[in-house]
């Protein structure tokens, strides 16, 4: 298990999975390729917003990573937006677009991504979990989006996500 970032906060435990890229880079060449998605990432949340809840979470764009968790995990709109709807109705899809031009974090996560806009999604899972998933594109076919191509896109995901859910807590 090397190349794993724990980083205890007071309100939250984050495990960054750096190891990911090193296992799946290959897939992620393929999902890249098949896609057009240059920016994903993958978080299982335990807890959500929970005095000291878990994060086990990766992305490709390690800059990005490592700057969202230290400067962003409190203020990122996006996250909020996405995940308060997970709480309430048990799933969310929602694009950056929303709020790329008031956020910083998002202005900031277009930037270091080399993004223009991008989708977020999220649902909930057994023993209160929320599995959410990043996708950024630099340019994104909008006639695309529905529920067939998100779900296409989580399946692209699955051999990283029964991966991450098995050694999500294994630390």
């Amino acid at each position: 298990m090397s190349n794993i970032k724990i980083i205890n906060y007071p309100e939250m435990k984050v495990i960054m999975r750096k190891d990911f890229s090193y296992h799946f880079s290959a897939h992620f060449e393929n999902i890249t390729k098949e896609t057009g998605a240059t920016y994903f990432g993958h978080n299982f949340i335990k807890n959500y917003r929970e005095k000291g809840h878990t994060i086990s979470t990766f992305c490709n764009k390690e800059e990005w990573h490592e700057l969202y968790w230290s400067k962003y995990r409190n203020d990122d709109p996006l996250e909020k937006i996405c995940h308060q709807s997970v709480q309430k109705s048990n799933f969310a899809a929602v694009s950056w677009s929303i709020e790329s031009d008031i956020s910083p974090c998002c202005q900031q996560r277009m930037k270091l991504t080399k993004t223009s806009d991008g989708l977020t999604f999220s649902f909930k899972r057994k023993e209160n979990y929320n599995e959410t998933f990043i996708f950024g594109w630099d340019k994104l076919k909008t006639d695309r989006l529905d529920a067939d191509y998100i779900f296409h896109l989580a399946s692209l995901l699955k051999p990283l996500r029964d991966y991450h859910w098995e050694v999500h807590d294994k630390v």
